[in-house]
């Protein structure tokens, strides 16, 4: 068995357990010397690429702080978001894990369990979109082989949440609680604007009296009043 430097080299025979050893340290993989071989391939594997093989005692709950307030050019509600995603779901549950030690069956249990209190899909991604990102950004450092996330197979991520649609006729415009309500309603399914459109929408005076103009970001919409036709008089 050699241990210095940056040998690595593995031991041992039968169906005994073996040490796999890497830059004097050790780590036990259970089976054979078939085992063994398999994962002093891929620590070599890895050293080639320039990866980190030394086990890190990097614990999540200081990771994630860290990686958090380096989070200084995403948007204020985002960050908001990740905060909450941090402080209720991903802290509680993996503060005191050593960061390499979180695999896709940790993900995989913390959406089950969102999942038996009723989160919805939505909730649930915004959790684990924060988990993704620490992970990612701790792989290109050398802190985790890979992240974990990526395994996840489809079905194992949550949906989207559907939304119901339905369509609004005249009975649910009347419904509306106002007349300012029932005015932007009307106008929307009227025109096909969108709500921020709609709401968007200033009228601002034309060259004719007749005609004003509704203008709406970059696009305008004209509405005229019918012009009288001249009259025809017959002589006699």
């Amino acid at each position: 068995m050699s241990s210095g430097g940056d040998a690595v080299s593995c031991f041992g025979g039968g169906d005994a357990t073996v040490a796999v050893v890497c830059v004097a340290r050790s780590k036990t993989v259970e089976g054979g010397m078939r085992e063994a071989e398999a994962a002093l391939d891929n620590l070599r594997d890895r050293m080639r690429k320039g990866e980190r093989v030394l086990p890190s005692k990097v614990t999540f709950g200081e990771y994630a702080e860290t990686w958090f307030d380096a989070q200084t050019q995403i948007r204020p509600r985002t960050r908001e978001s990740y905060r909450w995603a941090l402080d209720r779901h991903l802290l509680p549950r993996f503060e005191h894990r050593r960061l390499s030690s979180l695999t896709e069956d940790d993900a995989t249990d913390l959406i089950a369990a969102m999942r038996a209190k009723d989160y919805a899909g939505s909730t649930i991604r915004a959790v684990l979109l924060p988990l993704s990102r620490g992970l990612a950004h701790a792989a290109r450092r050398g802190l985790v082989p890979t992240n974990p996330l990526d395994r996840l197979e489809r079905g194992e991520r949550p949906r989207k949440s559907r939304v119901e649609m339905r369509c609004l006729d005249r009975n649910g415009i009347d419904a509306a609680d106002d007349a300012a309500m029932r005015t932007l309603l009307a106008l929307s399914v009227s025109t096909g604007l969108r709500q921020g459109e709609a709401l968007g929408l200033r009228w601002a005076a034309s060259t004719s009296p007749r005609t004003r103009s509704v203008s709406a970001g970059s696009s305008a919409a004209t509405a005229s009043s019918p012009r009288p036709r001249p009259s025809r008089r017959s002589g006699t």
